[in-house]
This record gives structure tokens, C-alpha cells and sequence, in this order.
């Protein structure tokens, strides 16, 4: 609706914070003998890397969308006061640099790569990505799902509507890796 309305001159289009998408990961410490990718810093340092901001923006949202990287959006007042946080952490979309980053904390935690896929005790790490069915987070999910495997990880994903989603993601104890990766959604 918003692309048909850009080409009808008899109407002026603002862009405003309407809703935000962000991924959740769950950092939560696994028992022992496994491993919780995400409970590693340079995992989740790396994981920024792979996100494709300005694609999703441009190309999942069709150019409705602004990348962020904050919970802020630029489109808010409150912008500003994030702004040098930022433009100062240099992330971007740069996709060896977050494998290489990645790379680095599995191999710190006691994690192998074997023909191209990331083991622990011998056993590929799977995780498991929950992405919402009803909207754009679906296009995203896969959008995740394609780069943590490249990244070396096995990714099962599961495309939830609302109310299994949030029962999966916000009512089970993290410890229980019933998620590790959430294509959440707020509305403002």
C-alpha cells in the first residue's frame, strides 16, 4: 500500500516509528558437556555482523523500513542520544568479519569445525531459531538461517504464529534451549 501511495502525487508519505523487529539470542550458560553458542560474547559480537540491515530495509521491507542497530529508531527524538554510540561501533554488514569473530569465540570455548560444520564433544551445535509466520520476520528468519549457516551452524527453524511464538520464547526457561534465536516484533 505505502508503494502505491509514494507514486500518487495527491499524497505526502512520512516515515515515523510504527514497529521495531530485532533478534533476539539467548545467552543463556548450557550444562556441562554442551554449548550455548550465544552465551559466548564474540558469538554475539559476530552475530551483529551478519545481519544484512540495510537488505532487510530495503529489500524484505521494500524501502519502508530504516535499518537500526539500537532499540532506537532514527526516526525518533530520542535518536540523538544514541547516535555517537552508533556510528561509533562500526557495525555493519560485513559478513567474514562475523564469521571470523564467531570463529574465534567457538574456537575459545572448546568447539571444532569439522567439513565445514561447528562440533561440540563431537556433536554438530544445533540451533534453533523460532521466526514469526506473519509477516516480514519470516523472509528474516531465513535471511538468519542462511547466514548462520555459513557461518557453520546446523539451524533448525521453526515458523511460529504469534501466541506459539511468545509461549516458546518468553514462557520457558532460556536454560531449556527451547529457542536460541527469535525473530521478535513490537508495535509502538
Amino acid at each position: 500500500a505505502a508503494q502505491r501511495l509514494q507514486k500518487d502525487d495527491r499524497f505526502s508519505l512520512y516515515q515515523a516509528p510504527a514497529s521495531t523487529v530485532s533478534l533476539l539470542l539467548n545467552p543463556a550458560p548450557a550444562g556441562r558437556g554442551q554449548l550455548n553458542p550465544f552465551s559466548i560474547l564474540q558469538v554475539r559480537q559476530g552475530v551483529q555482523f551478519l545481519v544484512d540491515r540495510e537488505f532487510i530495509a530495503q529489500d524484505i521491507y521494500r524501502g519502508t523500513a530504516a535499518p537500526m542497530i539500537s532499540h532506537v529508531s532514527p526516526q525518533d527524538h530520542d535518536f540523538l542520544t544514541v547516535y555517537d554510540i552508533e556510528v561509533a561501533s562500526g557495525i555493519t554488514y560485513d559478513a567474514d568479519y562475523g564469521r571470523s569473530l564467531i570463529e574465534e569465540g567457538m574456537v575459545s570455548a572448546g568447539a571444532k569445525k569439522e567439513d565445514g560444520v561447528w562440533t561440540f564433544g563431537g556433536r554438530p551445535i544445533r540451533v534453533r531459531l523460532i521466526g514469526r509466520v506473519e509477516d516480514e520476520r519470516r523472509n528474516i528468519a531465513d535471511l538468519m538461517r542462511t547466514e548462520l549457516e555459513r557461518a557453520g551452524f546446523v539451524v533448525a527453524v521453526s515458523y511460529l504464529p504469534f501466541a506459539a511464538a511468545i509461549n516458546s520464547v518468553y514462557s520457558t526457561d532460556p536454560k531449556t534451549f527451547q529457542w536460541h534465536i527469535y525473530t521478535e516484533g513490537w508495535g509502538r
